[in-house]
């Protein structure tokens, strides 16, 4: 499976040490869900960074509860930490 790849698509993103791939579109809270969900899923942290380098979403699972993982979800612009969140992603 490859990523679909055009000149509107700010956003870049995978698994830790897996393949980056595009993500079609999206806001920050969208690829912020995102990005949380795959961490539960592959129990890794996941990066999105914008295509401009300006905006990264680092999303790493800190916790189990019963079999939901808690994610925290770190956000930053211009390489500065600007809002931190931890969600449960349940299955």
């Amino acid at each position: 499976a490859g990523a679909l790849i055009d000149k509107n698509n700010r956003w870049r993103g995978a698994v830790i040490g897996g393949v980056l791939g595009a993500v079609i579109g999206g806001t920050i809270t969208e690829i912020a869900s995102r990005a949380a969900k795959e961490a539960a899923v592959a129990n890794k942290p996941v990066e999105y960074r914008s295509e401009d380098g300006r905006e990264r979403v680092y999303a790493e699972p800190v916790a189990s509860r019963g079999q939901c993982k808690v994610v925290k979800t770190s956000y930053y612009q211009n390489g500065k930490l600007v809002k931190v969140e931890e969600r449960e992603v349940c299955p």
